[in-house]
C-alpha cells in the first residue's frame, strides 16, 4: 500500500493563532515534562528554544505522529516520509509564525505577560493551583500519546505515575470546594479550614494582619509552645467565604463566624495539631498543596 502525503501534509496542518510568547511557553512546558534538564522560555538559548518549538508544533499541533503510524501500517517505511513531513510542517509553521527563524531571537521584542501574582486568599490560591494542575494533566496525556513514550515501557510507566499523582492532587484541591450535607441542618453552612503554618503566625495565609485585628488567647500550643492568637473579625479567604482565624506557629485554623466557639477550639487544639501532622506524614502526592491547607468535613 502506497501513501502519498504531499497533499495531506498541506491540507491537514493547521496551527493556533497564538502570540509568540505563548507558543514558546507551551513548547518549553511540554519539554520540561519530558526531560530533567529544564528550559526557561525567556532565558534559555534561542537555538534550543527554536528546536523545541518546532518539535512541539510537529508532535502536539499536527497529525505528524498519526500520519507516520498510517504509513507504517500500510507497509511503507516511515523514515522515507519523515523528512518530507518535517519539511512541510516546519515551512507551514514559519509561514504562520514569521518570527520563527533560527537566525534572530525575537523574544527581546515581545511583551511578556506579568507573572501571576499569588493570591493572599487561600481558596483563590487553591482554585489557581487546580487550574494549573488540570493544564499539567493535559500535557501529561499528550506525553503519553507521543511515540517516544508509547514505545518505551519505562517512560510510559513514569508518565502514568505522574498522571496518577496529578489526579490525586486535582481531586484533593477540588475538595476545598465540596461540602457534603451534614447530619444537622444547623451546620449546613459551616466551613472549617486547617493548614500548616510555617514557623510563623498565619491567618488565612496572611502574616501581616494588623495587631488591632488580633487578640491573644490564654492557650498555648503543645507542639510549638507558642500562644494561640485569634482574629477579632472574620477574614476573607476567597470564593466568597469569610472565616474567623486562629493561629500558633505550627497550625492555623479558620471557622465560619456563626460556628466559632473559642472555648471548644482551644480545648481541641492538640487534636487538630496531631491530625494535621499525621495527614502531612501520610500524604503521598509529590505535588505541593497550597499552604498545606485542607477542608475538614464537619
Amino acid at each position: 500500500m502506497s501513501i502519498d502525503l504531499s497533499e495531506v501534509a498541506v491540507r491537514r496542518f493547521r496551527f493556533p493563532d497564538w502570540p509568540g510568547h505563548r507558543l514558546v511557553t507551551e513548547a518549553a512546558r511540554s519539554w520540561n515534562l519530558r526531560h530533567h534538564v529544564k528550559l526557561d522560555p525567556q532565558s534559555s538559548p534561542w537555538s534550543r528554544i527554536y528546536a523545541t518549538v518546532l518539535a512541539f508544533v510537529r508532535h502536539s499541533l499536527t497529525s505528524y505522529d498519526q500520519q507516520l503510524d498510517l504509513v507504517a501500517a500500510g507497509g511503507s517505511n516511515p523514515a522515507e516520509h519523515r523528512t518530507l513531513l518535517r519539511k512541510k510542517i516546519h515551512a507551514s509553521a514559519r509561514m504562520q509564525y514569521p518570527w520563527l527563524r533560527l537566525s534572530v531571537d525575537p523574544r527581546p521584542s515581545w511583551t511578556w505577560p506579568a507573572p501571576t501574582k499569588r493570591s493572599s486568599r487561600i481558596l483563590d490560591e487553591a482554585s489557581r493551583a487546580r487550574c494549573d494542575a488540570i493544564e499539567q494533566r493535559a500535557h501529561i496525556l499528550s506525553l503519553l500519546r507521543s511515540p517516544e513514550v508509547r514505545t518505551n515501557p519505562a517512560a510510559r510507566e513514569q508518565a502514568r505515575q505522574a498522571l496518577r499523582e496529578i489526579d490525586v492532587h486535582i481531586e484533593r484541591l477540588g475538595k476545598f470546594f465540596e461540602h457534603p450535607l451534614p447530619a444537622e441542618p444547623g451546620f449546613a453552612d459551616m466551613r472549617f479550614l486547617i493548614w500548616k503554618a510555617h514557623n510563623a503566625y498565619q491567618f488565612a495565609c496572611l502574616e501581616d494582619v494588623p495587631e488591632n485585628y488580633l487578640r491573644t488567647t490564654d492557650a498555648v500550643c503543645p507542639h510549638c509552645h507558642k500562644r494561640i492568637i485569634k482574629t477579632k473579625r472574620a477574614l476573607a479567604v476567597g470564593a466568597g467565604v469569610r472565616l474567623v482565624c486562629y493561629s500558633c506557629c505550627c497550625t492555623s485554623i479558620g471557622v465560619t463566624p456563626k460556628h466559632d466557639s473559642e472555648r471548644s477550639m482551644l480545648r481541641c487544639w492538640p487534636e487538630f495539631v496531631a491530625d494535621l501532622e499525621k495527614d502531612n506524614q501520610t500524604q503521598t502526592s509529590s505535588v505541593a498543596e497550597p499552604s498545606d491547607a485542607q477542608w475538614i468535613d464537619s
